[in-house]
């Protein structure tokens, strides 16, 4: 993946807070909810259903030496159908 600069103008964001939940005893990840309107906005630039969006895709966080997360979206990987 090419090198890309994100810059976001917090002054502009729309901002929503949600719980953090632990995922289980000792789990590695916590959850949390993500809110449906950036899902929509991005099935629409797909040209696809809201509800195709969420059979196909997959959220993809960044993170790393900088603050925050940064979340985008990746198709799931094709699952290879087992046969005879």
């Amino acid at each position: 993946m090419p090198e890309q600069k994100i810059v976001i103008d917090l002054s502009r964001a729309l901002i929503k807070t949600y719980k953090l939940r632990p995922s289980g005893t000792n789990s590695p990840t916590v959850e949390s909810a993500i809110p449906r309107e950036p899902l929509e906005r991005e099935a629409r630039t797909l040209g696809i259903p809201f509800e195709e969006f969420m059979e196909r895709y997959e959220a993809v966080w960044h993170y790393d030496g900088f603050p925050g997360l940064y979340l985008t979206f990746q198709e799931k990987p094709q699952r290879k159908e087992s046969g005879a």
